[in-house]
């Protein structure tokens, strides 16, 4: 009992060990691993088991990404204390738990524990159409693709036709551009009805057309040459935002998304990072290291 107890603090007591699996939640939420992200909560929660396939993931991933996100760890840490003095083995086992899963390389299992937790999310149902456009075969000697030409080619094929605006107009869910070879964004303000929207792993470097997109919900700009996301100000309905891996600098803009619940910005050379406390405050749960 000692030994685990022992065990327990010294993972809640750094914020490596957080850090670590905020990563690969987020890694698992933008690849549509939901059955993991279920199973990991389910693990957690074994006593309210979540098997509902239609259940919310966008709750289910903010629930997890809160308990390990890296800022947490004073709070588990305290709370853990409290626990060993009172006795409680509920929040015991919790945490022999939440230290027991492993998320290296996309897999993910539970070292069986002598505890039980109480503890419980109950998510609602969300459904969106879903539109996948990353499987199209690029010419890797074109500098630059544009969103028209790959988009137009997943639905005309081959034939040398574009689609015309009012076509792009009538895609709506979710709309996935990610390792596209895309710089050039002109077309994608006619996408309006796009509520998630995946530009992740391109050569982007102006977002000028998001600031059409006032349906989106959720936006992956991570991994592109992106210096300014002043565009981002007219996403009044954007509640998922990452960034990582851009060179922006400030992000003041994000205080005015009221609906934004999520955003990750790992590898960026903020300056102000009062914005980020700010975010906080407002209830945003904020990656940023």
């Amino acid at each position: 009992m000692q030994s685990i107890i022992l065990s327990i603090k010294e993972k809640l007591s750094t914020t490596e060990f957080f850090r670590k699996r905020s990563q690969k939640l987020i890694e698992l939420y933008k690849a549509r691993h939901f059955s993991k992200l279920n199973n990991i909560s389910n693990q957690l929660f074994p006593e309210k088991v979540q098997s509902d396939p239609s259940a919310d993931n966008k709750k289910l991933f903010y629930s997890l990404i809160k308990i390990f996100h890296p800022d947490s760890y004073k709070y588990h840490l305290k709370r853990f204390n409290e626990a060993i003095s009172n006795d409680d083995t509920t929040t015991i086992g919790f945490y022999s738990r939440l230290i027991s899963i492993k998320l290296d390389n996309g897999k993910y299992n539970l070292v069986e524990s002598e505890y039980n937790s109480e503890e419980v999310y109950i998510f609602d149902k969300e459904e969106d159409e879903s539109y996948v456009f990353n499987d199209v075969e690029l010419n890797e000697s074109e500098i630059d693709q544009s969103i028209i030409s790959i988009i137009s080619e997943m639905f005309l094929g081959n034939s040398g036709k574009y689609l015309e605006s009012i076509d792009l107009s009538q895609i709506d869910g979710e709309l996935i551009l990610s390792n596209s070879n895309i710089s050039n964004l002109d077309g994608l303000q006619y996408c309006i009805g796009v509520t998630n929207l995946d530009l992740s792993h391109n050569k982007i470097e102006n977002i000028y057309e998001i600031n059409s997109l006032e349906r989106l919900q959720e936006l992956d700009l991570s991994n592109n040459d992106i210096d300014n996301i002043d565009q981002l100000i007219g996403l009044g309905n954007l509640e998922t935002l990452y960034l990582d891996s851009n060179q922006i600098d400030d992000i003041a803009v994000l205080l005015n998304l009221k609906e934004l619940k999520f955003v990750s910005i790992i590898d960026n050379p903020l300056k102000n990072m009062d914005v980020l406390h700010k975010l906080q405050e407002n209830g945003v749960i904020v990656i940023y290291y």
